[in-house]
């Protein structure tokens, strides 16, 4: 995957897909059900388009060492 120039990532994100998913859901201005879902239908691929460069380096399916 080609570079676009974001300038890397910053150091007070821990797992960009997440973050962007968080500002999402909190600034998603629909609060009944219909209308969340016709903002969430607008994304076609979130995993694709959230994680496009840093999915490697996520937090989905990393075991969590809880000690």
């Amino acid at each position: 995957m080609p570079c676009s120039g974001c300038f890397g990532p910053t150091s007070r994100v821990r797992d960009q897909g997440a973050k962007i998913l968080s500002s999402l859901c909190a600034n998603a201005a629909p609060k009944d059900e219909k209308e969340i879902n016709d903002v969430l239908a607008g994304i076609p691929d979130p995993v694709g388009t959230f994680y496009r460069y840093g999915l490697a380096k996520s937090l989905l399916r990393r075991k969590v060492d809880l000690l």
